[in-house]
Formats: C-alpha cells, structure tokens, sequence
C-alpha cells in the first residue's frame, strides 16, 4: 500500500475518532477536519488535525521502527475558539484523549488494515496561543496539541 494512502486511512481514523469524542463531551465541533484547508474560512469552533513530516524518511515514506510495517506519526490537533479559556479546555480534552487513544486503521470498504495509537504519554505537549490581531472581528485562541502515535500494520 503506498504512504499517501496509509497517511489518508490514518488521519480518517484520528479525524473520525477524535470527532465523536468531542462531540460525546458536548462540543458541538460537527466534524473535524483534515489537513490545513486554507481555502474554507476558520470560525469558531473549528477542529483540525495535521499529521506532520519530522524527517524525511517519514515525510516520503514513514519511519519504519521495528519493520516495514511500523510508523511513527507526528501529529498536530489545532483547536480553534472563542475564547482563551475554552481552547485551553479543548486543549486539555484532546491531550486526554490522544493519552489514552487507540483506533483501528479501515480502508474506504471498511476492511480493518492495522491499529494507530499513542504509545508514549510523554510526545504529548498541549499550548494555547493568542489571536494574531488584537481587533480582529472574529476572535480566534488557538488551543495546539501535538502528539508521537505510532501505526501498526497488519
């Protein structure tokens, strides 16, 4: 299977996970999206998740750790509100859940492909960051969660 398409099924898997989580916890975010879509307008709440090259063997291929069926995955969940108190506690509930997060890697016919997860607590790192414009008509704090998962493949 080429790396475009494991990287697709993961981020779907991550994405679709991540989404009923939030939404289960009342968030109200609708479906979260995948990759940067600088093309869609960003208004609060917005949710999107960026799986990141952190060399370039994992940027062409993924970085094999124990066989040609193992990847590490850099990933980065930007959380989009109104306020800085909400994206830190968006923030918060998505390093939770990336903590404790296991999914299983399906393919559009839904036949089960591998397994992505977080293995190490200690790649999570949670940030909050300011609107870029101090009277920017629609305010947006940005909750940041960055994460190491790996991808299992069968």
């Amino acid at each position: 299977m080429a790396s475009v398409a494991r990287r697709f099924y993961e981020r779907q898997a991550v994405a679709d996970a991540l989404g009923t989580r939030l939404n289960t916890l009342t968030w109200n975010i609708g479906q979260v999206r995948k990759g940067f879509q600088t093309e869609l307008d960003i208004v609060p709440p917005v949710v999107a998740i960026h799986f990141l090259p952190s060399g370039y063997l994992e940027k062409q291929l993924g970085r094999g750790l124990t066989g040609d069926k193992v990847f590490e995955r850099s990933v980065q969940v930007d959380c989009y509100m109104e306020t800085e108190a909400r994206a830190e506690t968006i923030a918060d509930d998505v390093g939770d859940f990336m903590d404790e997060f296991f999914a299983q890697i399906k393919d559009p016919e839904g036949n089960i492909l591998g397994n992505i997860y977080c293995s190490d607590s200690q790649t999570i790192v949670l940030d909050t960051m300011p609107p870029l414009f101090k009277d920017a008509e629609i305010k947006r704090w940005r909750g940041i969660v960055t994460a190491v998962l790996q991808a299992d493949y069968f």
